[in-house]
């Protein structure tokens, strides 16, 4: 069928495409600071505080704290939110129902 036919023709594509392909070499001196840096003994202070934080459980841990503190924020913000836009829900309702019935009873209103 025509569909085998096109399976073969991208197959085949894809195996004129490994035609050109070179080996990777690294950039240069590579080795040779790889090697200095095999050799030091002493780790620096942001290599040993970056070997903590990579290391799984502090991350989850961090993440699960930053989540924990943000849903606790978020709750007491909405309950204490409640209380202060139900009056001023009210409020503006007041405030707004009292200039659309003054400006329809306005007798010195003459554009409609």
């Amino acid at each position: 069928m025509d569909n085998t036919s096109y399976l073969e023709k991208k197959a085949q594509e894809a195996l004129n495409s490994l035609d050109g392909i070179q080996r990777a070499d690294p950039g240069p001196f590579f080795f040779t600071r790889l090697r200095a840096r095999m050799e030091r003994d002493k780790r620096s202070v942001w290599e040993n505080i970056s070997g903590i934080i990579s290391k799984p459980a502090i991350t989850v841990f961090g993440l699960l704290l930053i989540v924990l503190v943000n849903t606790i924020a978020a709750l007491n913000n909405k309950a204490s939110d409640n209380h202060v836009l139900s009056g001023q829900g009210e409020m503006a309702f007041v405030d707004e129902y009292v200039r659309a019935n003054s400006i329809f009873y306005d007798i010195e209103n003459v554009q409609p």
